[in-house]
């Protein structure tokens, strides 16, 4: 492995191929995705989104390799779970995800069990908004409600979306304000040393991959790629 590392997973569906990858991660130093920026090369962030019940099976096998994972929770779907109606919501928001099957949000019981497994909790908005000038109440609510519900105090976050045309950078200012320290893209290469804490990279990583996919990722095999669409821009600097 090449450097550290923030891995990005959405819902999963073959248990097999993340169990294959799960084993090759624990050959592999791992830290929760609040301590990459600290943790020495080479190190490896495991990370989810929005909170799927696939967590209940995923992170303890995590786990009982030795690995921290992170979850990047959508507040507003522990709640549509509470009230019983999350399927509209979810088809509408996560089209690609529902398309692949039922998808069922873990509940607040069930993300205080994994909290209380190790599994670290970050934000990913309230109701997954695209980040722009005026999600200030979608980060104070999901802030609250994981510091309500959770007991955390939340100080890490990841952009809905993650791609540079879903990320306003005008409002970046926000997270700062709203008590965030950390946030992450999606978006992935090695994290260089100068790297701005507000833009973390991420690599999305799908279970399905063949484990030589895999490896090339984490060796640095297609970082150019991930951080030109960047670079040109000037979002990000060279090097």
């Amino acid at each position: 492995m090449k450097g550290r590392r923030v891995l990005l997973y959405h819902g999963i569906t073959d248990r097999d191929g993340f169990l294959r990858q799960a084993d090759l991660f624990s050959q592999l130093p791992s830290a929760p995705a609040s301590g990459i920026l600290k943790a020495p090369a080479p190190c490896v962030a495991i990370t989810f989104d929005d909170g799927w019940t696939d967590l209940l099976w995923a992170f303890p096998e995590l786990r009982m390799r030795g690995l921290a994972a992170t979850l990047f929770l959508t507040t507003i779907l522990p709640e549509l779970r509470e009230a019983g109606s999350w399927e509209g919501f979810v088809r509408e928001r996560f089209p690609r995800l529902s398309a692949k099957g039922p998808l069922v949000p873990l509940s607040w019981d069930e993300l205080r069990d994994l909290l209380g497994q190790g599994l670290e909790i970050g934000s990913h908005t309230h109701t997954h908004q695209r980040f722009g000038p005026g999600p200030g109440e979608e980060l104070r609510i999901s802030k609250e409600l994981i510091r309500e519900k959770l007991g955390v105090d939340s100080r890490i976050f990841a952009y809905p979306y993650g791609r540079r045309r879903d990320i306003d950078l005008s409002a970046k200012g926000l997270l700062p304000a709203s008590g965030y320290e950390l946030a992450f893209i999606g978006h992935g290469w090695a994290i260089p040393d100068n790297c701005d804490p507000f833009l973390i990279p991420r690599h999305p990583v799908k279970e399905s991959w063949p484990i030589a996919r895999l490896e090339s990722v984490l060796s640095g095999g297609m970082d150019i790629r991930e951080k030109l669409s960047w670079w040109v821009q000037g979002f990000i600097p060279p090097g």
